[in-house]
């Protein structure tokens, strides 16, 4: 294993050795013609300052208010101070000791009387153009070890005593620039303690795989905290990506994916966003608040799992589906637009286990939601409510209520209770053929429920002619109604 040390505040690309006494300047250098098992040791930032007095973070503004506090003094624009969400805000403009104000609007609770301290970072200067490689790792690890890239250290006692914060400031305030840390076409690499404020893209991962990074903040960018563009099998851990454009983004087949616990708030347009994915991109407990647009945006892709709970609040919107499915094992959400799902005949699926203790499909032109018995059944029934005359007959509403392993012999018997709310909506069971074979017309067996507002028990049945699962749908469709719904609930399956 090979130790190299890099500092941009006293390195030196041109005459360094990467020793701790003569370090090389850059990530790009210090990773030049390193493997698995190497150790990329970058040089820390300065500590936090505190500030004087006391601040005042509201809710939803981007005002901060001082009492006894010295701003004009102790800050300047473009610096970075940690409110009470224990989050880093940039303040933009500061127009006397006791009042400044943010880059975006503060998604934490509201207080006051609280201390603060100012970040202490790394200045890399002025990047020259939207897509300037600042730094760059240059090489790979390997299958068996990763090559390690970490911040925060002290380079005079080789030890690991802090964080290494960058920022680029332009001369031009308004110009956020470059590629903060780009890797491209990267491998087993494990970043770590590194962190990348006012860029335009703050991490860029572009087409790499089983990459792993660990607890970064990317703050401030023109357009993205992070990206991961056409890359796998890669693991964000526990990333914060506040006041961007977009806080992280997934695009151009970026599949197969592990982003845990991250916070992506404050963002101008969207929290996370996915863009042309195939399935299984997979979040853990993200917190997405106070996002201008959406708090997650998904176009164009397949499935994204999201396990633990989503928190939202502050949004604009919850979540946008055009293609594909998402799946959430549990949400908290407080917008009034939880849901938006546009491309209609695409069948596209929000879909929760666990919202305020019911659960949910949202797709587009209907929902289907759980709740306690209504209807005269018992326990819980699903609540089909058809919401647009697309879905008509020939694009129903479908729930799968039952999977049930069958014998390749003997009549299944299926049933089901149905209750409409009027007759501007339809009902029916259905088996779709396919799965297994059964003795009469090779077709999908579906029953219509009766054209009333009755509880109406519907009996479906079919005889296999070979064992298998079969998979029974409940479906729920527009006849002349977009406001009346249709309610199913306590199923019996028997073979005999």
């Amino acid at each position: 294993m090979t130790i190299v040390y890099c500092d941009w505040a006293t390195g030196d690309d041109t005459n360094g050795t990467g020793s701790w006494d003569h370090p090389y300047k850059t990530i790009t250098k210090a990773t030049t013609g390193r493997t698995g098992g190497d150790e990329i040791r970058v040089g820390k930032s300065p500590d936090p300052t505190p500030l004087t007095g006391t601040v005042g973070f509201t809710q939803g503004s981007t005002a901060v208010t001082g009492v006894n506090t010295l701003f004009t003094t102790e800050l300047a624009i473009g610096d970075f101070i940690q409110a009470p969400d224990g989050q880093w805000y940039e303040v933009v403009t500061i127009t006397s000791d006791t009042a400044a104000t943010l880059y975006k609007k503060y998604s934490g609770s509201t207080e006051s009387g609280v201390s603060s301290q100012k970040l202490g970072v790394t200045d890399t200067g002025e990047a020259a153009a939207y897509n300037t490689q600042v730094q760059a790792v240059s090489s790979s690890g390997t299958s068996s070890a990763n090559l390690k890239i970490s911040g925060g250290w002290d380079l005079a006692t080789e030890s690991q005593t802090g964080q290494s914060w960058f920022k680029q400031m332009h001369t031009t305030f308004a110009n956020r620039l470059g590629y903060g840390l780009y890797l491209y076409q990267r491998q087993f690499t494990e970043v770590s303690r590194l962190h990348f404020l006012r860029y335009n893209v703050g991490i860029y991962y572009a087409s790499g795989n089983s990459n792993n990074c660990n607890s970064p903040t990317c703050n401030s960018c023109a357009n993205y905290g992070i990206i991961l563009d056409d890359s796998r099998n890669n693991i964000l851990t526990s990333p914060v990506c506040n006041m961007n454009k977009q806080g992280i983004y997934i695009n151009n087949a970026a599949c197969k994916n592990l982003i845990i616990s991250p916070t992506c708030n404050s963002n101008s347009d969207q929290g996370i966003y996915f863009n042309n994915n195939p399935t299984n991109n997979i979040l853990v407990s993200p917190t997405c608040k106070s996002n201008g647009q959406y708090a997650i945006y998904q176009i164009s892709a397949g499935a994204t799992h999201i396990y633990g709970t989503l928190t939202t609040s502050g949004n604009a919107n919850g979540i946008y589906v055009n293609i594909g499915n998402v799946y959430i094992d549990k949400a908290n959400m407080s917008e009034t637009n939880k849901f938006n799902t546009l491309l209609t005949f695409c069948n596209p699926r929000v879909s929760i286990g666990d919202m305020g203790g019911q659960s949910y499909i949202y797709t587009d032109g209907g929902n289907i939601v759980s709740q306690n018995a209504t209807a005269g059944g018992t326990g819980k029934e699903w609540k089909f409510s058809v919401t647009s005359a697309n879905r008509a007959a020939n694009y129903p509403l479908n729930l799968s209520v039952a999977k049930v392993a069958v014998a390749g012999s003997g009549q299944v018997t299926v049933k089901l209770y149905f209750k409409k709310t009027g007759t501007g909506v339809a009902g029916a069971l259905r088996v779709r053929y396919g799965q297994i074979n059964w003795s009469d017309a090779a077709e999908d067996k579906i029953v219509n429920c009766p054209d009333n507002t009755n509880r109406n028990q519907v009996t479906l049945q079919f005889t296999p002619t070979e064992a298998g699962v079969v998979e029974i749908e409940a479906l729920a469709w527009y006849v002349s109604s977009t406001t009346q719904s249709v309610i199913v609930d306590d199923i019996e399956i028997t073979q005999a």
